[in-house]
């Protein structure tokens, strides 16, 4: 075999996933490239095939900085996150592609957020009335809105609340990415264990794989929402923060 010959062969299999025919005596399942649509179809129908390599596409940490509390500590972080490139930070969490975006935005405010209407201690000395029992995205939409030009009303936060804000959001971010890689890691072993089984002579732990596959895989999609959700809030908490960093006096 030539060596051209033997590298495509080793690209084929860095594609390969376990598959099962349906086929037993003979039974075949082997390498097959991806290309199924639906990389979770078998997790519907107890067959097809598992693209074991899928967790190794997420890293489990995220690379996040926390914005520190302190004023001249947050401009600094502001001046070193404007300055990274927004593929440094690895992986497909499509915050931290655009996060640079989204602290860019908080620059584009309201004329009177920029000539010293924020607090960063304390809340604006005139506050326009917030209704109450907002959610955390809710809030952070209408304070966003109010600091865009074009409102009538005014923000009513300070720049250390939406600070503690972010750093409470990023904390829970990595925690639900993490917990999310770990699921998807774990229902694409219970997949793959399940097609390396007969399904005449071990029916019944493909089965129970099977099973275990579903719920697992349920509770990853779960956590893939909350992640998303998660994604949302910090996009216009990194906006907020922003502006508050820039502008609050």
């Amino acid at each position: 075999m030539s060596d051209e010959n033997m590298r495509e062969g080793e690209r084929s299999n860095d594609r390969g996933h376990w598959s099962d025919s349906g086929e037993d005596d003979g039974h075949v399942w082997g390498w097959q490239n991806n290309t199924a649509k639906d990389p979770w179809a078998w997790v519907h129908t107890g067959k097809g095939i598992v693209d074991e390599w899928l967790p190794r596409n997420e890293k489990e940490n995220l690379k996040l900085l926390y914005p520190p509390i302190g004023h001249e500590e947050a401009r600094l972080w502001l001046h070193n996150e404007l300055g990274r490139f927004p593929d440094s930070w690895g992986s497909s969490v499509p915050l931290l592609g655009t996060i640079n975006n989204q602290l860019r935005d908080g620059i584009l405010v309201r004329q009177e957020v920029m000539f010293g209407y924020l607090r960063w201690d304390a809340r604006p000395d005139e506050i326009d009335e917030f209704s109450r029992g907002l959610t955390g995205k809710e809030w952070c939409d209408e304070q966003w809105r109010r600091t865009c030009p074009g409102c009538d009303m005014f923000p009513t936060f300070s720049g250390q609340e939406v600070i503690q804000r972010l750093r409470e959001t990023f904390s829970e971010l990595q925690s639900v990415h993490r917990d999310y890689v770990l699921s998807l890691a774990t229902v694409t072993e219970r997949g793959c264990a399940m097609m390396k089984l007969s399904q005449t002579r071990n029916l019944e732990l493909r089965h129970s794989l099977w099973k275990a596959a579903q719920e697992e895989y349920a509770r990853m999609v779960s956590l893939q929402e909350h992640r998303a959700q998660l994604e949302k809030l910090a996009q216009v908490l990194l906006k907020l923060a922003a502006a508050a960093i820039l502008y609050a006096v």
